[in-house]
């Protein structure tokens, strides 16, 4: 690794100071963190800065999320991500000091008709890749299961076995990501990045309120894990026109709403609600004990058209679509499990997905032709939460080494967009 670090481009060769840094991370999600986390794992002589506009996190995408995991995807590499994911979070939750509170309530995908053959097909995949996902049939086979559950329509369902899927609070994993980072000696700057360098060797750094240029970075590597406003980033690369980023980045906001709803129906208890994947793209969950009948629910965002415009802004969040949730969200949960039919809206929430409108999965690794060492690790699409840790691992590893070792996640590279090359996911939740 030293011969490496001495003779790669990609590290400065002094010691770092306050302005200069071998790696700068921008963005202090669960994905910056991960990775800034990794790599001094990885090499604890490294000098990392993590890069952050959003220090409160108010509009945070990783904090603002569901806070789901599942091995339950169609593309391997997905299953694969996923399950270091999960022993990522379970060895977390293990201590005291690290608990993202997980739940390993699984999750339940339902299909009718015209899934059935992609299901099963999918579960055939994840079961050979070694996860634990069983088949558990449609109509009565269904509802001996889960007798809460309409299943008139559904032929086929599957269910990830307890302890390889679940949910977590994303705010306790995003800051258990932050402070392994911080504890192992990365420095978090709270910014607005306006410049990068065409050789991606110096950043501007504005305040937070982008209102003035504060300091110039050195730094031997750019890592961008900005989420929905990567594209921003690359734009600010020298070089590099808003036209170009457009075209070698579609990452954009794509707001997504989240409904916090009370049903203290005694059927809903036993047995416990785990994340149900319903036929028409709208999801439902228990959030806490099962007695106290409080679950979340969201999804077909499909159907409103207009997220796709979204500015990623402060303002956007402000008001969750209830509107949206009483004509689309509502009657598909009364229709799935008929006991929602006497519930409560208590609460929601408003984040933004970072959405490749491209084949919504991740854009990792190299970006631009000529410059190896600006990296980005972007346009999850709703899974960069769940993806973080392994992520985090690879973007790490590609930064050291110029190559991932763990695990090969260049199925996903970024360069794909120019090349034409679609990863797609038949599990889009």
């Amino acid at each position: 690794m030293l011969t490496h670090l001495v003779s790669s481009s990609r590290f400065s060769t002094k010691a770092a100071t306050s302005k200069s840094f071998d790696v700068a991370v921008v963005g202090a999600g669960a994905i910056g963190c991960s990775i800034a986390s990794f790599l001094l794992e990885l090499d604890s002589s490294l000098s990392v800065a993590i890069i952050e506009r959003d220090p409160s996190y108010k509009i945070a995408s990783s904090v603002l999320s569901v806070g789901s995991i599942r091995q339950q995807f169609s593309v391997p590499v997905n299953v694969e991500i996923s399950q270091f994911g999960v022993d990522f979070i379970k060895n977390l939750s293990s201590d005291r000091n690290g608990d993202v509170q997980f739940d390993q309530g699984g999750y339940l995908f339902l299909a009718g008709k015209s899934g059935e053959d992609q299901l099963r097909e999918n579960v055939a995949l994840q079961n050979r890749l070694g996860s634990e996902v069983n088949h558990l049939g449609g109509g009565e086979e269904l509802k001996r299961c889960y007798p809460w559950l309409n299943t008139d329509d559904i032929v086929e369902s599957s269910l990830g076995a307890s302890g390889t899927e679940g949910w977590f609070d994303p705010y306790l994993l995003t800051h258990a990501l932050k402070k392994k980072a911080i504890a192992k000696g990365a420095t978090v700057i709270n910014g607005n990045v306006v410049s990068i360098a065409k050789d991606a060797k110096a950043i501007g750094i504005a305040d937070v309120e982008g209102t003035r240029q504060v300091e110039t970075l050195r730094c031997g590597s750019v890592v961008c894990a900005a989420g929905c406003w990567s594209q921003n980033i690359l734009a600010s690369v020298s070089g590099v026109s808003a036209a170009a980023a457009r075209e070698w980045l579609p990452v954009y906001p794509r707001k997504r709403n989240v409904f916090v709803i009370h049903c203290p129906d005694p059927l809903l208890v036993d047995p416990p609600v785990p994340l149900v994947v319903d036929t028409s793209g709208a999801y439902f969950r228990r959030e806490g004990r099962p007695e106290n009948g409080i679950f979340l629910a969201g999804g077909m965002e499909g159907v409103a058209s207009e997220d796709l415009d979204c500015d990623g802004t402060a303002e956007e969040l402000a008001n969750p679509d209830h509107e949206f949730f009483m004509d689309h969200i509502w009657p598909a949960l009364a229709f799935r499990a008929p006991a929602f039919e006497n519930s409560k809206v208590k609460s929601s929430w408003s984040g933004f997905y970072d959405y490749n409108v491209f084949d919504q999965n991740a854009l990792l690794g190299q970006v631009l032709p000529s410059v190896d060492n600006f990296l980005v690790a972007t346009g999850f699409s709703g899974h960069g939460i769940q993806q973080s840790p392994a992520v985090g691992r690879g973007i790490a590893e590609k930064v050291l080494y110029g190559e991932y070792r763990s695990l090969d996640l260049e199925v996903l590279g970024a360069s794909r967009v120019q090349e034409g090359r679609e990863v797609k996911e038949k599990n889009i939740v």
